[in-house]
């Protein structure tokens, strides 16, 4: 796990990373003049700010991840396959079932996830 999290890093922080530099210091500043200490600024502002940009960065990190196979292929061993590894072994084997009916198991988990992201942190409206 930890070698797909490595490799999924990079595009988790380029889906946050605009939000984190559009945040002013200013507002740093701001709470600190009225008080606040760097727990409550983190907590009261910059959470809220950054929490869709979170949010996102997980969603994008799974779904990159759950479809990667590049790292397994030199990192498995029997018991450990990821369903991109067996997709590749199987179809290498020339067993186009298996891969199809993996490929659609797949394809629901990871609309699941993306569903599940935007109902949650997705766009809200406001009346």
């Amino acid at each position: 796990m930890i070698a797909f999290a490595v490799r999924a890093s990079a595009l988790g922080y380029a889906a946050i990373q605009p939000s984190l530099t559009a945040i002013s210091r200013e507002m740093d500043w701001a709470a600190y003049t009225a008080g606040a200490s760097w727990g409550r600024t983190s907590t009261n502002i910059i959470m809220p700010l950054l929490k869709p940009a979170i949010a996102s960065c997980f969603v994008i990190m799974f779904v990159s991840i759950f479809n990667d196979y590049d790292p397994a292929v030199f990192l498995v061993t029997s018991g450990t396959e990821v369903i991109g590894l067996t997709m590749l072994q199987q179809w290498t084997a020339g067993f186009a079932g298996p891969v199809a009916a993996l490929g659609v198991i797949q394809m629901v988990i990871t609309a699941t996830v993306i569903a599940i992201g935007y109902f949650l942190f997705g766009a809200r409206t406001h009346a």
